[in-house]
């Protein structure tokens, strides 16, 4: 539900014992990590459950002081794939982006919004190696991709990256898209957990991201990925440098970050944690 759906759905819900109509208990599932206001509060009292998506968003909840017994943490889960993509697929995807085997990929998948920090993404360009290519893989087509793309692609021929720079339409199914890239690169302003980053993980890469909200929940340091704080601008290029000089390590990385995909992450697990709350 989005935020014009449940405003009249808390309404109903608090009118119904003035009516003298007994209230269905309400569940709500909260997603996001911003903090909650004055007015988000107020109508926190009137669910019987919430279920966070994270343990810094339950945090985020007991903040704003809903009561511990009615939050319930269930992890976002994603479609681990049976198997991984061919190699003839990846090799496909890379060559018709423009990128050959000694081109080192890195991407993400990612709406276009001002907290994805994607102009800064497409910036770091300009501090690696001509051989990096980066690609945005916009989820469901080209609906997003018409002015803030156009912005996009315009600060990487202000730096010169234009051809190492693609936005990708990623349909229903990301395989073949996250299967040309070598490292997923994820930045943000603040992320409830980062379901994108559990994706890319199921597919068997090793990730860069923000130590941001509930993303150190998912990305483990040194094991399943690299994160960086605040001062990204200065550390990222470095960090991936040494990732790429590493692949080894980043083996490694790729293999723990399908087992914790698989182990904690799977859509069946949060569909059946879920199901057991209800």
């Amino acid at each position: 539900l989005d935020r014009h759906t449940v405003w009249p759905l808390y309404l109903v819900c608090a009118a119904l014992p003035f009516a003298g109509l007994s209230s269905p208990p309400l569940v709500v599932s909260r997603r996001v990590g911003f903090p909650i206001g004055s007015l988000g509060r107020a109508k926190y009292h009137i669910p019987a459950m919430f279920i966070a998506v994270s343990e810094f968003v339950r945090w985020r909840l007991l903040e704003a002081g809903v009561s511990e017994e009615k939050i319930h943490v269930v992890y976002d889960g994603v479609r681990a794939p049976s198997s991984l993509p061919r190699a003839s697929v990846r090799t496909e995807s890379r060559r018709r982006h423009g990128a050959d085997e000694k081109t080192f990929v890195l991407g993400t998948l990612s709406a276009i919004a001002p907290e994805k920090l994607l102009v800064e993404q497409v910036s770091l360009l300009a501090h690696l190696p001509t051989s990096v290519h980066y690609w945005l893989g916009v989820p469901g087509g080209d609906s997003d991709l018409h002015d803030a793309g156009t912005s996009l692609i315009e600060t990487a021929r202000r730096i010169g990256a234009a051809e190492r720079f693609h936005i990708v339409p990623v349909q229903e199914d990301p395989g073949a898209f996250l299967a040309g890239l070598d490292l997923f690169l994820y930045l943000s302003r603040m992320e409830g957990l980062g379901s994108a980053i559990l994706l890319a993980m199921a597919y068997q890469l090793p990730v860069v991201a923000s130590e941001v909200g509930g993303i150190p929940e998912i990305v483990l340091h040194r094991r399943t990925g690299v994160l960086v704080g605040e001062d990204f601008e200065n550390d990222l290029p470095g960090a991936i440098q040494f990732l790429m000089g590493s692949p080894d390590l980043r083996r490694q990385m790729a293999a723990a970050a399908r087992q914790f995909v698989c182990a904690h992450a799977t859509s069946d697990k949060m569909v059946a944690q879920t199901v057991v709350l209800y």
